[in-house]
Parts: C-alpha cells; sequence; structure tokens
C-alpha cells in the first residue's frame, strides 16, 4: 500500500451525528467565550422505515472580532446521492437588531478538492456554504436548514451524539421524534433528558446541562463528554448480520479467485504460511481506493470487480483477501472497528459506529488489515485496544481488540559520527522498525531507493545526505533503511566546542515520541501505546582526544514509561544509548498517571538535547 493507507475509508460515513451545525471547541475561562450560542437545536422526525428528516436551526453571536471573522462563513455537509438540503433562513443580525438577509447567490455548494498527494476517494459528499454578510463584533448569525435523508445505507435508525462546546449560555437541543409503534433504545450520560409521548408520537429531547473543556490529546468525546445513543437496533448482533451478508455476498471465491490462490499459495502447505502469501499479495497489486457513494458507502465491491480494477477500499480489499483465504480452505471474518477517533467504548444501545473493515483468522487467531503497511498479523497504532464487532458466522457479537506488546513494537536508530581534524562532520545512519514501527517505517519509505539524494533541511540540518539501503520487503517483519551524510557546517575546534549530535535523514521517532503529547494538565483519559525506542549514537572524537565532560546517566520511570540514558567514552569514541520504553495494561491511561508522564517526558526531551563537549587542538 502508498501513503493511502493512513486514510482509513469513509466506510460507514454519514452518521447522523455529523449532520447539521458542529459545536466549536470554545473555551470560558480568564478570556470571554468567543460565541454565544443563543439558539442549537436539531429536530429529527424519523419515520417507520428509518428514513429521517432533520430541522436545524442556529444562532450565535460574535463576542470577538476573531470570531465574527469566523462566522462570515458555514459550511454545511451533506450526500448527494442519500440527502436533500434546503436552507430555509440565513441572515446576519446586527447588534442593533437590523437584519440582513444572506442573498441566494452567497448560498452554494462545493463539490470535494481531489489532491495530489494522499489516497483517492471518491464521494458523493458535498458542502453548501452560507456566506454571510457584514459581521464584526456583537453581531450574530442566524441560520435554518432541512436535511433529509431519503435513501438507507444502514437500514435502519442510529443516532450517537456528544457535546464539547464551552461556549457561554450555550442553549443546545437534541430531539428525535418517531411513532410510537417504533421501538427505540435510548442510552445518555450527563445530558438532560425528556420523555414525551402524544398519541401516536413519541418524543426525545436531550438537553446538555453544562459545558465540557475539550482536551486536545484525550480519548473521544464519545468516552466521556455528555452524551446520548438512540437506535432501532435490537443489538450488535443485528448490526453484524447486516454487515456479514453485505461481505459474504462480495467475497465469494469465483474462479479467477481460486486460479489466483492456487497460484500465489499453492505450493505452500502450512495455513499460516500460505495466510501470509495471500495478505501480502492484496496488500502489494491491490492500491487504496475510497469509494463512499451510496450504497457503497458500507457494501464492498465484489472480488470480481476489485481484481480487474486492482483498486478498493479497505471493505473491498477485506472482502478479496476473505475470498483468496476460503479458496484454500482458511475461515476468515469481517470486523468492524472505527479507525479514526480515539474512541476506546461503546454505548450499550446498538449503534453501528465504525468507519473500518480488518479480518480476524479463527484458526490462526490473528488479525490482518490489508490496508496497512504493516507486517503480518500487525495492526496500526489506531486499532489496538478498541472495541470491535466481530461478525461472525457463530454469532456476531462485540470484542475489545488485543493490547498492543511492547517486546513486539521496537524502533532502532543507529548513528555513527566521525568528527574530522579540521571539524567536518560525517556519519551513517541505521534505522530499523519491528511490530507497528516496522509499518510506520514501511510506509515512510516507500518511494525510497538507494542512492537516492534527499533535503537534510527536513531533517534538521544543513548539509549533504542519501540513502545507502533500504530493505521494506513486504514479507519481512523488521524494515531497515540506511544513509549516509555530512553537515554543512565544520566544528569550530580551535579550543573547547560542544557539539549535540546530529542524527542524519532519520525517518523513526525519537524516544518518547510514543507518549509525546501527554504533558498538558488532564481531567479525561488519553491513548496510551506501548513499544521501545532505542537511539545509539557512536562519536569519534577527533585527535582520539577524551571529552572534557559528557552528560550524566539517566534513570526515570512511572508507572506507565521509563527512561534510560548512559554515555561512555572508550578509545577516541564516545558511546550513547538512549532507550525509552511504556508497558501500560490497556492503551488507556487514566488522569492520574498524567502527572509523573508529563515530569518523565520533560527530562526525556532535556536530556535528547544534550551536549557533548569536545576538546580542540592537539592532545599535548
Amino acid at each position: 500500500m502508498k501513503a493511502a493507507t493512513f486514510l482509513r475509508s469513509l466506510l460507514f460515513v454519514l452518521s447522523i451525528a455529523g449532520t447539521g451545525a458542529c459545536l466549536s471547541g470554545l473555551t470560558a475561562h480568564a478570556e470571554p467565550a468567543p460565541f454565544t450560542w443563543t439558539v442549537d437545536k436539531q429536530t429529527y422526525s424519523v419515520a417507520s422505515d428509518g428514513l429521517w428528516s432533520a430541522l436545524i436551526e442556529v444562532e450565535r453571536t460574535a463576542n470577538t472580532p476573531a470570531a465574527a471573522r469566523s462566522s462570515l462563513r458555514v459550511d454545511i455537509p451533506y450526500s448527494a446521492t442519500l440527502q436533500t438540503l434546503e436552507i430555509l433562513e440565513a441572515a446576519t443580525i446586527k447588534a442593533d437588531g437590523n437584519r440582513l438577509d444572506v442573498s441566494p447567490d452567497r448560498v452554494m455548494d462545493i463539490a470535494p478538492q481531489s489532491s495530489s498527494r494522499g489516497p483517492v476517494l471518491y464521494s458523493d459528499s458535498r458542502t453548501r456554504s452560507i456566506v454571510f454578510p457584514s459581521v464584526e463584533a456583537g453581531d450574530s448569525i442566524r441560520y435554518k436548514y432541512k436535511l433529509t435523508k431519503h435513501e438507507h445505507t444502514w437500514p435502519k435508525f442510529a443516532w450517537n451524539h456528544f457535546w464539547s462546546s464551552t461556549a457561554a449560555n450555550a442553549v443546545s437541543e437534541r430531539i428525535v421524534e418517531h411513532p410510537a409503534s417504533m421501538t427505540m433504545a435510548v442510552e445518555h450520560s450527563d445530558s438532560d433528558y425528556r420523555l414525551e409521548r402524544s398519541g401516536d408520537l413519541v418524543r426525545h429531547t436531550w438537553s446538555r446541562p453544562k459545558a465540557v473543556r475539550f482536551e486536545g490529546g484525550a480519548v473521544s468525546g464519545f468516552d466521556y463528554a455528555p452524551r446520548f445513543a438512540i437506535s432501532s437496533y435490537r443489538s450488535y448482533a443485528e448490526i453484524g448480520e447486516y454487515y456479514a451478508r453485505l461481505h459474504n455476498d462480495a467475497a465469494s471465491p469465483t474462479a479467477e479467485v481460486l486460479a489466483l490462490a492456487d497460484r500465489v499459495a499453492g505450493a505452500l502447505a502450512d495455513k499460516s504460511e500460505q495466510a501470509r502469501a495471500l495478505y501480502s499479495w492484496v496488500r502489494e497489486n491491490v492500491s487504496y481506493v475510497g469509494i463512499s457513494i451510496g450504497q457503497e458507502k458500507i457494501a464492498p465491491k465484489k472480488t470480481s470487480l476489485t481484481l480487474r480494477d486492482r483498486y478498493g477500499d479497505c471493505k473491498a480489499q477485506a472482502a478479496l483477501l476473505s475470498a483468496l483465504l476460503a479458496a484454500r480452505g482458511i475461515r476468515s471474518e469481517p470486523v468492524l472497528v472505527g479507525a479514526g477517533p480515539p474512541r476506546y467504548s461503546l454505548p450499550s444501545v446498538p449503534i453501528p459506529a465504525f468507519d473500518h473493515v480488518i479480518l480476524f483468522l479463527p484458526e490462526l487467531k490473528t488479525y490482518l488489515d490489508p490496508t496497512w503497511p504493516g507486517s503480518f498479523g500487525v495492526l496500526g497504532w489506531s486499532l489496538y485496544g478498541k472495541p470491535a464487532l466481530l461478525a461472525s458466522a457463530d454469532g456476531p457479537h462485540i470484542v475489545r481488540l488485543p493490547n498492543e506488546v511492547a517486546e513486539d513494537n521496537v524502533s532502532e536508530i543507529h548513528t555513527v559520527l566521525h568528527i574530522g581534524p579540521s571539524g567536518d562532520v560525517r556519519g551513517q545512519t541505521r534505522e530499523t522498525g519491528l511490530g507497528t514501527f516496522g509499518g510506520n517505517l514501511r510506509s515512510r519509505s516507500m518511494d525510497l531507493r538507494a542512492g537516492q539524494v534527499t533535503r537534510t533541511e527536513q531533517y534538521g540540518f544543513e548539509g549533504t545526505a542519501e540513502w545507502l539501503r533500504v530493505v521494506a520487503d513486504a514479507n519481512a517483519s523488521k524494515v531497515e533503511i540506511e544513509s549516509k551524510f555530512l553537515l554543512a557546517d565544520k566544528l569550530d575546534l580551535d579550543g573547547p566546542a560542544s557539539f549535540v549530535p546530529t542524527l542524519g535523514p532519520r525517518l523513526v521517532s525519537r524516544p518518547g515520541s510514543l507518549m509525546g503529547g501527554q504533558d498538558q494538565r488532564r481531567k479525561f483519559p488519553f491513548p496510551c501505546h506501548s513499544g521501545r525506542q532505542i537511539e545509539q549514537i557512536v562519536i569519534h572524537l577527533p585527535l582520539n582526544i577524551p571529552p572534557p565532560r559528557l552528560p550524566a546517566d539517566r534513570n526515570w520511570s512511572t508507572s506507565v514509561a521509563r527512561y534510560s540514558s548512559t554515555y561512555k567514552y572508550l578509545d577516541g569514541k564516545v558511546e550513547i544509548r538512549r532507550e525509552f520504553q511504556a508497558n501500560p495494561e490497556t492503551q488507556v491511561c487514566r488522569p492520574d498517571k498524567r502527572e509523573n508522564l508529563a515530569e518523565l517526558l520533560a527530562n526525556v526531551r532535556r536530556d535528547l538535547r544534550a551536549s557533548i563537549g569536545i576538546n580542540g587542538g592537539s592532545a599535548d
């Protein structure tokens, strides 16, 4: 797979939680909130067949000039094939009460913009933009629109929503109306809830009782924010059974599939080796192209089409691999999981809250993701430890994907530096990645080749560099890259000098980045990852002169991570070894782990910047 593998299929895009006006994450502490919401109301009228129409009403006041500028345009997403969108009202309300209506020519549709970088995506997603006139601080914008879903992807109604805004005086309501004959399961947390019945109509109303400050780097708001879920599904098994039918219909082994499976894996006797060969074939021969149009938002392409086109998204590639495995008598089952937001819980109310498909091989007890550049049985960081829906033939049910194991995810960088008598600095670096680190390194190195010269500025130094060796075979569990480089600036060796060792054009992350970004004061849980990051640097000093000083050895630890470093001089060389290891029990850490972790990471960053003293002149 190319770099496209990092953007997952928009498999089940158009969950209705994404419709309507989104509330921005705003702060309300020492500074005034940028906005005051006076109207934030969404009403969904659900028919007995699960289709719906929604009336969305928003009015907000811009309290600052920056908020006023951001209010000049509002974008409303919708699906061109599954929904219709009608703007009912749009106007700027000036602070003095004067109303400036938006003219029809200032309401326009915008198709998704294609990019030469990243994955190819075919989508029916559209954006209707409203451009408001003359918005200044103290003014309000008001708009109302009707969004109607006229065709199903998933066959029933379900909605999962959370509030994350801390806007001032927010009045926020979410309403679902449906016939009394429909059975709806409801769940809510930290939301005010009201149930009303009037004749044949049932109305559910949720309102946010308090603001919640959004925390960057935390788990999804679906795990901690005020939230609710409502669904007409009986169980998650019903959702799994529905998708299993779509998957099995697409994954039926054809004569072409049987012939291909025999050609790729027929000479192998061991089922594990056959599965590895078929997995590698799909990953290396089928390009990632996202399909998110109409029913293809959730229905996989048939294997015959994927083989013909040699492209497909996650659900298409999973169906093709499943068919190839079945041709060799290897059972596989589709697994629905959320690869996007860091969501580590699901409501008890059954919601199809999934955007990615992988496979589970029961006989081999292995999960496979053919859209990920990792080796056989290795998943991406965003999947481990998450709840998933296993669409098993024995009965679909919720499972939790395995947690990461530190010893399975290892990155190493080994750099040898030579400082010449005139102060010139040359180096050679070898990088290796194992497990999920290996998948990262393989993806980053896919466009590299031996002898290729690279720009060094992007790696934080001035000079020249080229790649010497790139070993990123799809079947290899370990990925290896080698490079050499020359710094543009020489060291001044006329007297004592200080030198922070460079690592050259490295692709792997430095120790500590595995748990990076967790330095702020936290109230909510945050994702934790497991692995080892090792960094070794050997510095050949000029004229074999011992350094006047070396940094002190370090050893710090917390309940979830530890770091150590050693510095020593021997026979004209300074040898540095640093290692960071994170080994949390699960992929979610509690806030009480944050304080010590923040201190550890700060110490690690300081140690990575440690300089090496160098004596200039002569040994005399």
